[in-house]
């Protein structure tokens, strides 16, 4: 599962144990080793390499259950702070608050659903029954990837273009959408790649190995995760920078 990536504004500056800098930079290592472990799953990769693969989409999945937590107790914080303020936020900050919530918790569920998904997979779990646990696997997989895609949609419900030309430099402006489109379109080809892996559609290889199609979708959309994380960790960076601070709005990108 694609590390949670969730385009804000808003300076994060309490992560728990890191800052958001080192919070992405982790992001970034995730969607690198997620990518070089997507070539385990074509049919002609060998049976160790295929078996890492199925463990590394199972660590770097959890791993980013863990990220999206972080991103939920920040939140959680962040919303605390903001009622014990001057003033009660308006209903826009309040919507806004909430559609935050509500994406890290679909990030969260996600991530959980690909690590899951990936235990299925490993040779000694589906040997038991091949059928029933590639099936469950690949929905697990299916649901994850639309999880994602909602969670995408729902940052993108928050995207406020005029605060952002106003407030940010020229680089900004597109640097946060970027990074949710590219991200929004890795989570389509996730989807998209998931439907091959169902053992229906598996075939005799002759013509199209239906699970190399799935692979490719799943390779070009770990490129795309990872142009996402690139376009945000440089928009983190400049973020931080000094200048007129955007704390003062909950607008999102």
């Amino acid at each position: 599962m694609p590390p949670p990536l969730h385009v804000t504004i808003r300076k994060r500056q309490d992560l728990l144990c890191t800052n958001e800098l080192v919070h992405e930079f982790q992001n970034l290592a995730i969607t690198i080793i997620q990518l070089i472990a997507c070539f385990g799953f074509f049919h002609k990769a060998s049976q160790s390499f295929y078996v890492i693969a199925c463990w590394i989409f199972f660590i770097t999945s959890a791993w980013g259950a863990y990220q999206a937590f972080i991103l939920l107790c920040d939140h959680s914080k962040y919303s605390a702070n903001s009622r014990r303020g001057s003033r009660w936020p308006s209903a826009s900050e309040l919507g806004e608050k909430q559609r935050e919530r509500l994406e890290t918790v679909l990030l969260m569920v996600s991530a959980i659903l690909f690590a899951v998904g990936s235990l299925a997979f490993l040779p000694p779990v589906s040997a038991m029954n091949k059928e029933f646990y590639l099936y469950w696997g690949t929905t697990f997989f299916l649901i994850g990837s639309l999880l994602l895609l909602g969670a995408n949609y729902v940052n993108s419900l928050s995207i406020s273009m005029t605060t952002v030309i106003i407030i940010q430099t020229p680089a900004d402006v597109w640097l946060g959408p970027l990074a949710l489109l590219l991200n929004l379109f890795g989570s389509c080809f996730f989807g998209i790649g998931s439907i091959c892996f169902y053992p229906e559609l598996e075939g005799d290889g002759t013509a199209w190995n239906v699970i190399d199609v799935g692979t490719w979708w799943y390779v070009w959309g770990a490129v795309l995760f990872v142009g996402a994380v690139l376009a945000h960790l440089v928009h983190i960076a400049r973020k931080h920078t000094d200048k007129p601070s955007l704390d003062a709005s909950d607008d999102l990108l």
